[in-house]
């Protein structure tokens, strides 16, 4: 890694605005990298990437031999749609709950999921799975902190990062080792995720401006993740019935992993929940 950290910045004004979801946690998350990066300079940060253990493979995790579809337990306290989740959300207890999960993954964000960087570092001491440090990375110095922390690999959101910085962010990635899941919501996004070379692609099934869910769109759009990438379902899944559809899906190939996060925090049992949704 270079001694100094390439730097991009925030969302441009000429962007499209942002969606009402996004705007005011990227407000909050473009404040705390300032804070950072002013609490922590470039070479000490760069000094503990160096430190962090290896990267365990979040593309292999999803696509190897085993269920025919993996699962992405999330650890997410909070949500900004329903608030407090769990409240008093154990790590540790998550960590034994997800044993069965194919890889975890964390919220860093503090203020609107109850989360936080540091969580990367304990999930690290307790669970063997591929880490996905989940949050809203727009400058590859976030990117560095999460690697520092024992993060596997990184969310980036496609909204976020328009034109030209998805590539560079995924450029980024590869820098620091990390590597990389690709949020998408509609068809330009796929086809931006696409052309950027990203070797999982995630749909979010949840619309950024109506927090409405959209469970066929999502299908629909994941039918055309192209084949040789990772195509991974998100948000809204929460019963049996949909996750089975899910692994009919998986069988004719149109995915390899659904993240669930909401209903086993939730759940009174999460490692019973993880078992109900036939992860056993």
């Amino acid at each position: 890694m270079s001694a100094e950290l390439p730097h991009l910045a925030s969302p441009s004004p000429l962007s499209p605005p942002l969606p009402a979801v996004l705007a005011p946690i990227m407000r909050v998350t473009l404040q705390q990298l300032a804070d950072d990066q002013r609490d922590m300079p470039v070479d000490v940060l760069n000094c503990r990437v160096a430190a962090a253990p290896p990267v365990r493979s979040l593309r292999q995790a999803l696509t190897s031999p085993g269920p025919r579809l993996k699962l992405i337990a999330e650890f997410k306290p909070r949500s900004p749609s329903r608030g407090w989740l769990r409240q008093d959300a154990d790590p540790k207890a998550f960590a034994v709950a997800y044993q069965r999960a194919a890889a975890v993954s964390v919220l860093c964000d503090r203020v609107h999921f109850g989360g936080g960087p540091e969580l990367l570092q304990v999930f690290r001491s307790l669970a063997a799975q591929p880490l996905l440090a989940k949050g809203f990375f727009v400058d590859p110095y976030q990117l560095a902190q999460v690697r520092a922390l024992g993060a596997d690999a990184a969310l980036l959101i496609a909204r976020l990062l328009p034109g030209p910085r998805l590539a560079q962010m995924l450029g980024h990635c590869r820098d620091l080792g990390l590597e990389a899941l690709v949020e998408v919501h509609n068809q330009p996004e796929l086809e931006q995720a696409v052309l950027a070379d990203a070797a999982v692609i995630g749909v979010n099934a949840r619309d950024l401006d109506t927090l409405a869910i959209d469970l066929q769109g999502c299908r629909q759009l994941l039918a055309q993740v192209p084949a040789g990438r990772v195509a991974v379902a998100e948000s809204g899944l929460e019963t049996r019935q949909e996750v089975d559809r899910l692994r009919d899906w998986a069988s004719a190939g149109h995915v390899n992993a659904v993240l669930i996060g909401t209903a086993l925090m939730t759940a009174a049992d999460p490692q019973a929940a993880v078992a109900e949704l036939g992860f056993a």
